[in-house]
């Protein structure tokens, strides 16, 4: 079993935030590959945004990232290796009620 690091967490909330970009709905397909691994995180999400007026500005901020579906599959150099990817981890990653 292979375990998911922060690192990798992280790499792929980084990457989905981008791709989320303005949108209120999301479904794709994230990479991340390394020399020990390659990985595909595929999600249909929806995107629940609030916005928020300070005196610095006015932002929109994600106030939850609610996944339809997901999938992560890890592989290495013998094929497919089960992962310990969580989705409750993963969102700790993920900027919600946050000012970015």
């Amino acid at each position: 079993m292979l375990i998911i690091t922060d690192k990798i967490y992280k790499a792929i909330a980084d990457q989905l935030v981008v791709d989320i970009d303005q949108k209120y709905f999301f479904s794709g397909s994230i990479e991340f590959d390394t020399e020990e691994l390659y990985s595909t995180f595929t999600t249909s999400v929806i995107i629940d945004k609030k916005r928020i007026v300070v005196t610095e500005g006015v932002y929109d901020v994600f106030e939850d990232i609610i996944p339809v579906w997901w999938e992560f599959k890890t592989y290495q150099r013998e094929g497919e290796v089960y992962n310990t990817f969580s989705w409750q981890e993963f969102k700790e990653f993920l900027p919600i009620n946050r000012i970015e």
